[in-house]
């Protein structure tokens, strides 16, 4: 029998809505869309936010998407959406985020929020559902020079490492600006 490697999960093969560790002092990511991890097995951006969270002396995580249909790369995903796709997974997101009283968001979607004109409308429909829960919305270092907040991975010269720091981010602003 296999053992997980994380304890929380909700998903399929098609989707995923969370993945995360419990811990007293979590922090919330929000990428874009779910790769290949479950409660089993990581991926390299699972790695990457373990070895984050860590070092910047988080006990726990929850790992949320904007849009949860598993694609190996953002560009595979559909050119529309899924509205009731969207619709649970800006309720479950709520429904986490209540239960678990993770209140520090960390926005790490990158350039891809670019890709699909559908992504603006997900974070708008995740706004309007965790509304009243006194998030803070953080990012990881610079913005990208499309102005998106950067992806965990980010490759040279804005590498994302444990002396990486995240900062203020207003996420209302950022919608304005889209």
């Amino acid at each position: 029998m296999q053992t997980c490697k994380f304890d929380i999960y909700k998903g399929d093969s098609m989707t995923r809505f969370v993945l995360g560790k419990s811990g007293i002092n979590s922090l919330s990511i929000l990428g874009i869309n779910p790769s290949t991890a479950d409660e089993y097995n990581s991926d390299p951006t699972m790695d990457k936010i373990e070895h984050l969270i860590g070092a910047w002396s988080f006990n726990g995580f929850l790992m949320f998407n904007l849009y949860p249909l598993r694609a190996s790369k953002p560009k595979n995903l559909p050119s529309d959406n899924d509205a009731e796709l969207v619709r649970q997974n800006a309720k479950l997101i709520r429904k986490e985020m209540e239960k678990s009283k993770v209140h520090l968001v960390w926005a790490a979607w990158g350039d891809a929020f670019d890709e699909h004109s559908y992504l603006k409308a997900c974070l708008e429909e995740i706004l309007s559902k965790t509304r009243g829960l006194n998030l803070t919305w953080k990012r990881c270092e610079s913005l990208t020079k499309s102005r998106n907040p950067r992806h965990p991975l980010s490759g040279q010269p804005h590498i994302i490492t444990k002396y990486s720091r995240l900062v203020d981010f207003d996420v209302e602003d950022y919608l304005r600006s889209k």
